[in-house]
């Protein structure tokens, strides 16, 4: 699987990535994981799975967290802009 997101390395050497498209990469990965059958699995391998999983909704949730705020933001400039 390729990924949508792009990095961008600016010329002060930060380097950006957009949140939408690596949240939906986080997303189809995170279905993936899921679906991968452990019966098969030793208990080490069904841990090392858990814990990848458990790691990609944590980077998830973080991520989802900065687009509410900047959801939030917005929503702010709009009602100053109105009153």
């Amino acid at each position: 699987m390729s990924n949508t997101y792009k990095l961008v390395k600016a010329e002060d050497g930060t380097v950006w990535v957009p949140l939408q498209p690596l949240l939906n990469d986080i997303n189809t990965n995170l279905d993936l994981m899921m679906k991968i059958s452990i019966t098969d699995m030793t208990k080490e391998q069904v841990e090392n799975l858990n814990f990848g999983v458990l790691g990609l909704r944590q980077v998830h949730a973080f991520i989802a967290a900065l687009l509410t705020e900047q959801q939030l933001s917005e929503i702010g400039e709009k009602n100053e802009t109105v009153h």
